[in-house]
């Protein structure tokens, strides 16, 4: 279940789903205009809990404090697995895809 804050942007975005710079504003925050950004066909990095824990090799609650990601933390996060990614040759929305893959199945996540 999604927060209304967030069902409310998407109703917003379904609306007028041609207009990217308005649709970006609307979404304001790095994460979920990455995410948007990946359903779009980019390469951007959606860095989540998930993705953080992932990075760290740790498994903190997402609700957590600890799980709370800053500014400088995302682009630091974003950027590794840029590097990561290019170090592989594949996009680093791809790297995040498998990474999140394996980790929901070595974690039993459903």
């Amino acid at each position: 279940m999604a927060y209304k804050s967030n069902r409310l942007k998407g109703y917003k975005v379904m609306r007028d789903p041609n207009l990217s710079k308005s649709i970006l504003k609307t979404l304001n925050g790095p994460k979920i205009s990455a995410f948007f950004d990946n359903i779009m066909g980019g390469d951007s990095v959606t860095v989540d809990g998930h993705a953080r824990n992932i990075a760290y090799g740790e498994r903190v609650q997402l609700k957590s404090d600890k799980a709370n990601i800053g500014v400088a933390e995302y682009r630091t996060l974003a950027q590794a697995y840029r590097d990561a990614a290019s170090i592989l040759n594949i996009k680093a929305c791809d790297l995040q895809a498998i990474t999140w893959v394996a980790w929901r199945r070595m974690h039993g996540i459903k």
